[in-house]
């Protein structure tokens, strides 16, 4: 995949106006280092997109929503920190996103498991081929623990989708 990503996840506790600053800081230095600001590529026009998310719907038994092109499902999770209830707008959520068409189609996402959840998910992607991209821990100290696991898959929209729902039953989902 070009340009090679590798994703940081940050946590803090403090004061808002504090940590709004630090995180512009970081943005700012990330410019930085780029050199330029990067070029975003223009949208996909969702008027020439043949993706028909019906079947995936009725597949995942979840209806997400077409979203720049393609079609994006998120499942929110839960968890605290310090304290802190911790919700979707968090980014805790498995998140899966499909495009393509019904007979060649590309999925990608994140599903956030929990620790016992990891290794029969894991099994049940890669029995239906679907790529285990890596692996992390994002937050630290989060109750219960999550752990994130990126994916990506190509084949026809309805097994993708099949894959998915394989991993959500394992997950209770």
């Amino acid at each position: 995949m070009e340009p090679r990503l590798v994703f940081l996840h940050l946590a803090a506790i403090g004061e808002t106006d504090s940590l709004a600053s630090a995180m512009g800081a970081v943005l700012q230095t990330l410019e930085d280092v780029r050199g330029v600001p990067r070029e975003i590529p223009p949208p996909i026009d969702p008027g020439l997109v043949t993706f028909y998310p019906a079947p995936v719907d009725s597949v995942l038994r979840v209806r997400g929503r077409m979203r720049d092109g393609a079609y994006e499902i998120t499942l929110p999770r839960s968890a605290t920190l310090e304290g802190f209830d911790l919700g979707e707008a968090s980014g805790i959520a498995t998140r899966v996103t499909f495009a393509g068409g019904p007979s060649s189609a590309v999925v990608r996402g994140r599903l956030a498991l929990l620790e016992e959840e990891l290794q029969p998910v894991l099994k049940a992607l890669r029995a239906a081929g679907i790529e285990i991209a890596s692996i992390d821990d994002a937050a630290m100290g989060e109750v219960p623990n999550y752990v994130y696991v990126h994916i990506w898959g190509r084949g026809t929209a309805t097994a993708l989708a099949q894959a998915i729902r394989d991993a959500l039953d394992v997950m209770g989902r």
